[in-house]
């Protein structure tokens, strides 16, 4: 089984983005929506003995906004936004001792000002991110 953690704070806008992945995913996929505290979810993780997790989550990578890529657990903290209240390199290790596959995907951020909605880039990299994890092109 596939499952998708989405993570980010939606209140502050395109660090959303993970969530709003995971709105679009649910009908499709196993979802659990880890939101700001990842590290609570990964007994419920462990639990349900994925073949593979997806973390999908907000960040800086230095690309335009919406494109997205996989990173590494080694690079994930430097680029991901700090509304965490664990790295997420140590969640992935943790969900890594019961998960054979753990893969991070970051969505590039344009603004994480205080509100709710993400930017329109951010919105289509999302929905074009649902398509590759469903199986289309992204």
């Amino acid at each position: 089984m596939r499952l998708i953690c989405a993570v980010g704070n939606p209140m502050r806008r395109d660090d959303g983005v993970g969530i709003r992945v995971g709105e679009l995913l649910k009908d499709h996929l196993e979802v659990v929506f880890c939101h700001t505290y990842p590290e609570r979810f990964v007994d419920e993780i462990c639990s349900k003995r994925p073949g593979e997790v997806i973390v999908v989550d907000g960040g800086d990578l230095g690309l335009s906004p919406g494109e997205f890529r996989e990173v590494s657990p080694e690079e994930i903290d430097r680029h991901t936004v700090s509304s965490h209240t664990l790295p997420l390199s140590l969640f992935a290790a943790l969900v890594g001792e019961c998960c054979p596959r753990v893969r991070l995907l970051v969505v590039q951020i344009k603004d994480t000002s205080f509100g709710e909605g993400l930017s329109p880039e951010v919105e289509e990299g999302a929905r074009r991110l649902v398509e590759f994890l469903k199986g289309g092109t992204p």
